[in-house]
């Protein structure tokens, strides 16, 4: 054996450079008299000024290997660092021990050169590398078969992007076995590297898996700025956003700097985490070298003792216990640390030997020729023992990459002899025929048995193998576990030594932590277990505002399946024209269970796709056009980014290890929108991919036009209907003057639209239009006040989304009054329970909704209710949501802000007066339409057992379709009824609601049911048991009914006042007057009825004035007295008829609280016309004997008889000018004869207006 040492020791005065050729008979003799002399040498002067440059085994062949062996220190090499020195000497062990068993028929040798962690270094040792391999001097020139290491990954890339860029022949195989930095496995960079250690891909998804499931949200992220720290730290902080992880501090230290080592620096870093930050963060995860860590360590708990602080390390620190220690003592910080590595195999064949090595000074010396570092590692023992060193790597267990380093030369052995044997096959002499190309060429397609390759066998890699892929990495198919999760800990616990005990392994199928292992210390020192582990989170009661990701509606959520279908739903609100803002409360997540549940339960029949597991994925449509076509668009084009999604079946890990999932050939169709302006949009894309679209809530009229929306279809009805069912049921409540407040978008519009043509056709007069904008709803309106411009219009109609009603009637109701106004509320509004509890309660009461209503399926309701956030953390929406809903934070929430921690009593399913929202059912039933009339299309067009969409289901939509169509399902809860009418839209009627007080309480507010309305029997519908004190709502004179043409209906008045042209508005002006004039003339000639008020300007009169008694108002204008009418007989009690101008009568203080007008019932308001029964001298006002009071006539006149229209022997039909439902020209039928008058039956089919209108008089007499 042939060994080379090129040393050089530097000491005061002294200069001994030592370069001899030894052989085997006088080695020992020489290097025990060398060596003795160093040994002196350094024990007296310590190696601070030493430099060695490369240390070397001898052999035929040679493997170069570069490793760290000092620590980097001022930009210089400082102090030895024995796990380096260790895994050097693993190296050659191997090839030594290989060599003596005649593994090849010659040597392996080992040139060995330290890095110091310097790229300069690194880049020296390659070209001293590549000079030898081209060295003349055939002394110096070496057979370089391979390089090992270096260390880091920085180092490694500089040196593979050297040797890298020569011809392929040339390239020299580099293996590195602690380099894990994922972007070495560049090939086209890197196209001459492999390693034997997993890379930090995974490592990263290691970390964050221990941190979710150790419950951390919140963390700082410590890393040193080389490759491998900034890499791994770069690449954690990104997947941990993705996975709701918030990176609190993101912070670097240089490698070599100052901040490396100096505890003011350290120190600052440290406060940034744990003081200056708003709250602190109480878990840091740390990637980099074990000297940083344990320097981090001696600051936290020196400075920090009293602050709750846990840390993770990465595979940098290599599981050295001696790191979370000084000078022997566990630092305090330290204890319950966690550190995660590679599956770490001792091997203890090598830890015999190094153990021996210190031991035996004879092998010591014949060693320490080839590494001669080892005895600077031999003279820190003696120092450590000492007390004067931290020992680092010297008293541990094996550090985590020595098995690695042991396996690299065992690879490069193998892939050597491999290329001998093709090469050398009819001659031993052709080592220099061998290129070191050949080498990088054989190892991709290598596989390496340590049981049956080698002669030399080491038990403790007995059953392993290893092969490449092809980005220069190991294949770990056959790998039980992946990584391996360590607990710095007492063992036994509270009585023994700290050390790091295996807690968990990271393997396939994720990671599975043995968290009744775990344990952790308070700042007491007291041992804690799980769950009361300290939990890297927000602090109540802060926000963490850096916390707060803006992403989160771009999310999406899934359950993995076969065939998928796509859901659409408003989880979060439109911010802008552009954007999202805040999550939902009402009518947004919920659904997502809906449609959750009604997949899981058709995966759970044989009845349809026994064949498939059906999947779903929800998409965010942040109620906003812009955003969800973008979204559909992207996810048909290029996949879902899976980082972004939130799997509801946390139990399904099938597409966990997914980054981008394809949706090619695998979607059904589309569920959605909610509301009609994003169906609308949705349509328009979805018609150009030929995808079936039902939606679930949109009921917009221009969705039924099949020449637009040739694919749509909708379980609901469409709102021309809803508008027939208003405008019948204003009819019924003797109005004809209301207002509309109406939605900005497709729904509101098209609603209003509706409405407008209904009206028109009832000549119901709109007053005005008041459209709301979703994005200021509620927050800075003057509704009210642009209400009470059109008084007398009490009835207002509301057509808004149901996320925006309450806001709106709240904002109306801080000034209204009781009464003042009624509101008949679209099927948005439903018999949502949230608003009679809110603000907007006062002003609701007698007002009517309608409610599209589907029977609800009590497992669906017990599915939607039992949702708990806590078995879903992982689903970012329901948090939020439930948070915003129940008014409680959850403990791993970044905004802990609210009045307490959500328990398990503030749940839906411990709540008893929970509520379904009213479009769940409809997602449902949706759903279960779109699976169950898909599977006939998908059986017949493309077989019973296909896996995806076969090309003839997506190219005839129509097929499916009209086969959707055909379904049936129990809506109304008993039998079974299609679901669509031919055009596609649904077949359900409207349920009419009345807001009144609960009996048994009157400070509660209910729904109660007085009718329904749907094709078949139109409206059913009595108001007259319930009290509706705003009614009636009509026209108070012909100038205000001068808009309504009933041919035109007039425009909107916006809330938020124009700025319209001064000329157009002058032109519109002295139209509108001139108008209003020829209306009026018209109006006053034909003059036969008190409806409406009179000109203010002819009749002024005081109305807010009391009728004291005795006298009356000045202002007002006494018209004529009149006698009443009771049954037709004319009685001598003589009366006063008042005009005035004014609706607003029945005020507090005023004595006329109780007026009427025409033949309306008592207790009905009237519009300018007073009635006071009592003599001309004595006002009074109206009693409960004044019940029967009819339309008073002049004292001076006979009675004109009605005008005769038909008569036979049993029927009269006359015409009324004024009757109670107010409207002109209205012919009314009395069933019987002249001197028997009765009440209209429903037999009395013959009414040529087709209203049921009830008269108790033979007579009607019109006043002149």
């Amino acid at each position: 054996m042939t060994i080379r040492i090129k040393r050089i020791l530097t000491v005061p005065k002294l200069h001994i450079t030592c370069d001899a050729r030894l052989t085997d008979q006088n080695a020992m003799e020489k290097i025990n008299t060398i060596i003795g002399i160093a040994i002196l040498l350094m024990g007296m002067y310590g190696t601070s000024g030493q430099t060695i440059k490369s240390a070397e085994l001898q052999g035929n062949v040679t493997v170069a290997g570069m490793f760290e062996i000092y620590k980097l220190s001022n930009g210089q090499c400082g102090n030895i660092l024995p796990s380096s020195v260790m895994a050097l000497e693993a190296v050659k062990w191997v090839f030594r021990n290989l060599n003596d068993v005649g593994y090849l028929p010659f040597k392996i040798g080992l040139l060995s050169y330290p890095t110091c962690r310097s790229l300069q270094q690194a880049v020296e040792n390659t070209y001293d590398i590549i000079r030898r391999v081209g060295d003349t001097n055939e002394q110096n020139r070496r057979t370089i078969i391979g390089i090992i290491g270096p260390e880091y990954s920085s180092e490694a890339e500089v040196v593979s992007t050297i040797t890298g860029t020569s011809k392929p022949i040339d390239r020299i195989l580099q293996v590195g076995f602690s380099t894990t930095s994922a972007t070495l496995s560049d090939s086209s960079k890197y196209p001459n590297f492999f390693r034997v250690v997993p890379d930090d891909s995974l490592q990263v998804q290691v970390l964050l898996s221990l941190i979710k499931r150790l419950e951390w949200n919140r963390i700082a992220i410590v890393y040193e700025n080389d490759t491998y720290g900034i890499q791994a730290g770069t690449a954690l902080k990104k997947l941990a956003g993705e996975k709701g992880v918030c990176i609190s501090i993101f912070h670097s230290v240089a490698v070599d700097s100052p901040q490396a080592s100096d505890p003011n620096q350290i120190n600052n870093i440290l406060n940034s985490i744990l003081l200056t930050t708003p709250p602190s963060v109480s878990g840091i995860v740390f990637i980099g070298s074990d000297e940083l860590a344990n320097n981090l360590l001696i600051a936290a708990s020196r400075r920090f003792a009293n602050s709750q602080v846990s840390f993770v390390f990465s595979d940098g620190i290599q599981v050295q216990e001696s790191v979370l220690k000084t000078f022997g003592t566990v630092l305090e910080k330290s204890r319950g640390a966690f550190a995660v590595g590679s599956p770490r195999v001792v091997i203890t064949e090598f830890e015999q030997y190094w153990y021996t090595l210190f031991r035996n000074k004879t092998l010591l010396m014949e060693e320490s020729l080839s590494n001669p570092w080892l005895l600077d590692v031999s003279q820190q023992k003696a120092s450590c023992t000492s007390g004067i060193s931290s020992c680092i790597g010297l008293n541990d267990t094996q550090p985590l990459y020595i098995q690695y380093a042991i396996l690299s030369a065992f690879v490069i052995a193998k892939t050597f002899r491999e290329v001998y044997n093709e090469i050398c096959t009819n001659s031993s002499n052709c080592l220099h025929d061998i290129q070191p190309g050949q080498m990088t060429e054989k190892i991709q397609s290598l596989t390496v048995n340590f049981d049956r390759d080698f002669k030399w066998k080491i038990g403790s890699l007995s059953g392993r193998s290893l092969s490449f892929v092809g980005n220069g990495g190991i294949s770990r198919e056959l790998e039980s576990s992946l990584y391996e999760v360590f607990n710095f800990r007492k063992f036994p616990a509270q009585t023994g030594n700290f050390m790091f005990i295996k807690v968990g392994d990271y393997k396939n199928n994720g990671m599975h932590l043995n968290i009744t292992d775990v344990r952790d210390y308070d700042t007491s020192g007291n041992e804690i277990t799980w769950p009361n582990l300290n939990k890297a989170t927000c602090i109540a009661p802060h926000t963490c505002i850096e916390c707060l990701s803006k992403t989160n509606p771009d999310r999406f959520v899934y359950i993995p399946g076969d065939l998928y279908i796509v859901g659409i739903v408003p989880v979060y609100d439109k911010a802008d024209p552009f954007g999202c803002g805040a999550v939902r409360n009402v009518n947004g997540y919920q659904i997502v269970e809906a449609m959750s549940y009604a997949v899981k339960k058709t995966n759970n029949n044989t009845i349809v796709f026994p064949n498939q597991t059906i999947g779903l994925i929800i998409l965010n449509s942040c109620n906003n056009p812009f955003v969800i076509t973008e979204k559909i668009t992207d996810m048909y084009k290029n996949g879902l980014n899976l980082t972004m999604g939130d799997n509801l079946d946390p139990s399904d890990t099938s597409m966990n290890n997914i980054e981008v999932f394809r949706l090619d050939n695998r979607i059904l169709g589309f569920i959605g929108g909610l509301s009609s302006t994003i169906s609308i949009e949705v349509s328009e894309v979805l018609q150009k991919l030929k995808f079936v679209q039902i939606s679930y809530a949109s009921t917009s009229p221009e969705l039924s036009d099949r020449t637009l929306h040739p694919y749509f279809m909708r379980v609901t009805s469409p709102d021309d209907k809803q508008a027939d069912a208003m405008m019948r049921i204003i009819k019924e409540l003797r109005s004809d003057y209301i207002q509309v407040v109406y939605s900005e978008g497709s729904y509101g519009e098209g609603g209003r639209n509706s409405i407008r043509v209904v009206a028109s056709a009832n000549k119901i007069c709109i007053a005005q239009e008041l459209v709301i904008i979703e994005s200021t709803a509620g927050l800075n309106y003057n509704i009210l006040e642009e209400l009470r411009k059109k008084s007398y219009a009490k009835i207002v109609i509301v057509f808004i989304q149901s996320h925006v009603v309450q806001r709106v009637m709240e904002a109306v109701s801080k000034d209204a009054k009781n009464g003042e106004f009624m509101f008949i509320g679209s099927e948005a509004w439903g018999k949502n329970a949230d608003i009679l509890k809110g603000e907007a309660k006062k002003i609701l009461e007698t007002s009517l909704v309608l409610s599209l209503e589907m029977h609800e399926d009590l497992d669906l309701v017990s599915y939607v209710q039992g949702v708990n956030p806590e078995s879903k953390r992982n689903v970012v929406w329901l948090n939020e949501y439930m948070e915003a809903k129940l008014n409680c934070y959850n403990p791993w929430s970044f905004d802990k802000s609210k009045n307490h921690q959500c328990t398990s009593t503030d749940l839906f399913v411990n709540n008893v007066d929970f509520q379904m929202g009213i479009w769940n059912v409809f997602a449902y039933n949706s759903v279960l339409s779109l699976l169950n009339g898909a599977y006939k299309s998908f059986r017949s067009m493309c077989g019973p057992n296909l896996l995806r969409v076969c090309q003839k289901y997506a190219e005839y939509p129509e097929k499916v379709i009209k086969d959707i169509k055909t379904v049936q399902l129990k809506l109304n809860g008993n039998d079974s009824m299609e679901v669509f009418d031919e055009n596609g839209d649904g077949r359900i009627g409207y349920t009419i609601y009345y807001i009144q007080s609960n009996p048994e309480n009157l400070q509660e507010l209910q729904y109660f049911k007085v009718g329904e309305y749907n094709t078949e029997i139109k409206l059913k519908f009595n108001p007259v048991n319930y009290t509706f004190p705003a009614i009636p709502s009509v026209c108070p004179n012909p100038t205000a009914c001068s808009n309504c043409s009933y041919i035109s209906i007039s425009t909107a008045v916006p809330i938020i006042s124009s700025s319209d042209g001064i000329l157009i508005g002058l032109g519109v002006a002295v139209s509108v007057l001139f108008i209003a004039l020829v209306i009026a003339i018209v109006f006053i000639l034909r003059r036969d009825t008190p409806r409406g008020g009179i000109n203010k300007e002819e009749f002024p009169c005081d109305y807010e004035q009391s009728f004291d008694a005795g006298s009356l108002p000045t202002r007002c204008t006494i018209m004529t007295t009149h006698r009443e009418i009771r049954g037709g007989n004319d009685t001598n009690e003589t009366y006063l008829r008042v005009r005035d101008n004014t609706s607003e009568i029945a005020q507090p203080g005023n004595n006329m609280t109780t007026v009427h007008h025409g033949a309306a019932a008592r207790n009905t308001q009237s519009k300018g016309v007073f009635v006071s029964h009592a003599p001309q001298s004595s006002p009074r006002q109206l009693n409960d004997n004044d019940a029967d009071i009819r339309v008073p006539q002049p004292p001076l006149r006979s009675l004109p008889k009605p005008q005769l229209q038909a008569v036979n022997s049993t029927y009269h039909t006359v015409q009324d000018n004024d009757m109670r439902d107010n409207n002109l020209e209205t012919w009314h039928t009395i069933a019987a004869p002249r001197d028997t008058p009765r009440e209209i039956t429903e037999n009395d089919n013959s009414i040529n207006d087709g209203k049921n209108q009830m008269l108790t008089d033979p007579y009607i007499h019109p006043i002149p």
